[in-house]
């Protein structure tokens, strides 16, 4: 019985979840970011749906992460974003 008990709690594992080595490509392909949906010139003013979006960046750079789109939302943007890449911070004020 005790050895059924260890068993069990061995199979349920840390709950801890990790990226392992051989799915990192994916999830870097994979993951969502805010990404601009069309060229941003600074003085811009970010919309979602306008020109920022929640996308799978690809190969492109990637974007902040998407719970920070409400902080971007309504603001401007800093600097020129190409169609495709991600905003990171400092890119709206």
């Amino acid at each position: 019985m005790v050895a059924a008990i260890r068993a069990a709690e061995a199979m349920l594992g840390t709950g801890e979840k990790i990226v392992l080595p051989e799915e990192e490509e994916l999830h870097d392909y994979a993951r969502r970011g805010v990404q601009a949906t069309r060229d941003i010139t600074p003085g811009d003013e970010l919309r979602e749906g306008v020109n920022i979006d929640i996308l799978r960046p690809g190969k492109r750079r990637a974007g902040v992460h998407p719970r920070r789109l409400l902080e971007i939302e309504g603001r401007m943007a800093a600097r020129a974003v190409a169609l495709g890449d991600g905003l990171v911070e400092g890119d709206w004020s």
